[in-house]
């Protein structure tokens, strides 16, 4: 799929690409998972900090909706772009 010098790369690049549903559903995939890494990781590092367990549970619950909240976002994007 690379095709050429990543340092090339431009808006147009990206707006030609993303008119193949091919490239679409590999920046879609790529996102989502790129998403739920960090999403992972930031659950991680929240379920070990030194708070009161309500705080951390307020703290964890509000970090999933900010990453799933970035997905849907994500997600109509790819979706809906023209």
């Amino acid at each position: 799929f690379v095709l050429t010098d990543v340092g090339q790369t431009t808006a147009v690049t990206v707006s030609d690409h993303w008119h193949d549903a091919t490239w679409r559903a590999l920046e879609w995939v790529t996102m989502v998972l790129a998403l739920g890494h960090g999403g992972l990781g930031l659950d991680a590092l929240l379920r070990r900090a030194p708070w009161a367990p309500g705080v951390r549970t307020a703290t964890r619950i509000a970090g999933a909706a900010v990453v799933a909240s970035l997905a849907v976002a994500a997600s109509v994007v790819v979706l809906t772009y023209r």
